[in-house]
C-alpha cells in the first residue's frame, strides 16, 4: 500500500537552513561592529533614542547598515517562500530548486526595499526641510534593520516549530507593526509636536508603508502563480 506523499517543509531544506545561518552571521557581525556596551550605543541611534529631545543624535555606524539590510532582504525572501508554501499546502516538491526560488524572492524583496526608499526620499524632498532628511532616512533604515531582526526570530520559530496558520499571521502582523509604530512615534516626537503636523505625518506614514506592502503582496501572488503552476 502506497502512503500519501510527504509535503514540502522548509525545515528539511538545507538551502533555507544555510540562509538562516547566514542571517544570524550578518546580525552577529553588525552587533560586533557596534561595539560595547552595545545596548547603550543602540539607545543613542536614530529611532531608538526615546530620551532625546532634539535631533542631535549619534550617527549610526555606516558599516553595519549594509549587513542588516542584506539580512532583512534574506529574511523577507524566506518569509515569502514560507507564505507561498503555506498558501499551497498540497505541494510536495518545489517546482524549481529552492536556491532559485529564494533568488526570485530576493529580487522581489530588493525591489520592495528600493521602492520604499525612493518613496520616502520623494515625500521627504517634497515636504520636509532638507536639513532633516538625512536623519529621518537614517531612522527609517534603522527601522528596516530592526524589522529584519524581528523577522529572523519569527521565521526561526515558525520554520522549526510549525506555528498554526492563524497564529502565524497574527505574529507576522505584530512583527510588522512594531517597527512601523516605533518609527511613527519617534518621528512624531521629534518633528511634529502639534496636531496638524501629527496628522500629516500619520497620513504620509500610512501611504508610504501601505503602498509598498500592497506592491509586494501582489508581486508575490503573481510570482507564485508563475513559479508553482507554469513551470
Amino acid at each position: 500500500m502506497i502512503g500519501d506523499p510527504v509535503t514540502y517543509q522548509l525545515k528539511s531544506d538545507d538551502v533555507v537552513t544555510i540562509t538562516l545561518i547566514i542571517c544570524v552571521f550578518l546580525v552577529t557581525i553588525a552587533s560586533v561592529m557596534i561595539g560595547k556596551p552595545w545596548q547603550r550605543k543602540i539607545a543613542q541611534l536614530p529611532l531608538f533614542n526615546f530620551r532625546q529631545n532634539d535631533a542631535m543624535v549619534t550617527v549610526t555606524p555606516g558599516g553595519i547598515q549594509p549587513f542588516l539590510v542584506l539580512q532583512m532582504e534574506l529574511a523577507i525572501s524566506i518569509l515569502l517562500l514560507d507564505i507561498s508554501f503555506r498558501m499551497s499546502p498540497q505541494v510536495t516538491e518545489p517546482p524549481l530548486p529552492s536556491l532559485v526560488l529564494l533568488a526570485y524572492f530576493m529580487l522581489l524583496a530588493s525591489a520592495f526595499f528600493i521602492f520604499r526608499w525612493l518613496s520616502y526620499k520623494f515625500v521627504l524632498w517634497m515636504f520636509v526641510p532638507s536639513g532633516q532628511i538625512p536623519l529621518i532616512m537614517e531612522s527609517w533604515i534603522n527601522s528596516v534593520c530592526f524589522e529584519g531582526v524581528l523577522l529572523l526570530l519569527f521565521l526561526m520559530i515558525d520554520i522549526y516549530f510549525n506555528i498554526p496558520y492563524v497564529l502565524f499571521f497574527i505574529l507576522l502582523f505584530i512583527v510588522s507593526f512594531i517597527p512601523r509604530f516605533w518609527q511613527f512615534y519617534w518621528l512624531k516626537k521629534l518633528f511634529c509636536l502639534n496636531l496638524y503636523g501629527s496628522l500629516l505625518i500619520f497620513l504620509y506614514f500610512c501611504a508610504l508603508e501601505s503602498v509598498p506592502l500592497l506592491f509586494i503582496a501582489f508581486g508575490t501572488r503573481s510570482l507564485n502563480r508563475y513559479l508553482l503552476f507554469n513551470i
